[in-house]
């Protein structure tokens, strides 16, 4: 389980890098970007990704955020 665990409005990025050795959290928000390295649950296990399809759940408190997953492949990355 990969919990991030913060305050997000409609049109913020959270941009989280997969890549050993460059593992990070970003939040993007009114073209700001900053890590949200602290939003990460400290019991979290890092997401990774494996070849194929990969499952995704999302859970927000209160009135919904709508939000889209997008994957970037990397070279020589998964």
């Amino acid at each position: 389980t990969f919990n991030v665990d913060g305050e997000f409005v409609s049109g913020d990025v959270v941009t989280v890098n997969t890549i050993p050795g460059q593992r990070g959290i970003t939040l993007t928000r009114s073209s700001i970007t900053s890590s949200i390295l602290f939003y990460v649950d400290d019991s979290a296990v890092w997401l990774t990704l494996q070849k194929g399809t990969n499952f995704f759940r999302a859970y927000a408190a209160g009135d919904g955020i709508p939000y889209t997953l997008v994957y970037t492949p990397q070279y020589g990355a998964i």
